[in-house]
């Protein structure tokens, strides 16, 4: 009966003896290595981000290009010129109707509510 008391107390204390520098050592390689892992997912995060604004930059500076490009073609500005031209076409056309149907032009005066006509003859409004 002594001898087995003495034999589970030996157990025990080779458990904790043994048991305490394998939990210790298991935490410390934990938290080391969780450090590491840290270190190296933020220098991917970095690396992913500095990528991601190159290639954004890139692209941007692309469509600059390209923009800068269409502005000076030759093929847009003929097409505004010709566009401006039709539009000064039809305002010589809705001049000339004005004069030909009789009705006087109204011009708009933004710092009244009612427009001011423009008579036909030299006369003056009162």
């Amino acid at each position: 009966m002594l001898k087995s008391r003495y034999l589970r107390r030996l157990i025990a204390f080779s458990m904790i003896l043994v048991t305490i520098p394998v939990v210790s050592l298991g935490s410390l390689s934990y938290f080391k290595s969780r450090g590491i892992i840290q270190e190296k997912v933020n220098e991917g995060n970095a690396q992913v981000l500095i990528q991601t604004q190159l290639n954004v930059e890139q692209l941007l500076q692309t469509i600059d290009n390209s923009m800068i490009q269409f502005i000076n073609s030759s093929l847009l500005n003929q097409s505004i010129q010709l566009y401006s031209e039709k539009l000064m076409n039809q305002r010589r056309w809705k001049e000339l109707d004005y004069s030909e149907s009789g009705q006087h032009p109204v011009i708009r005066n933004p710092s009244r509510q009612q427009p001011d006509r423009i008579p036909r003859s030299g006369c003056s409004l009162s």
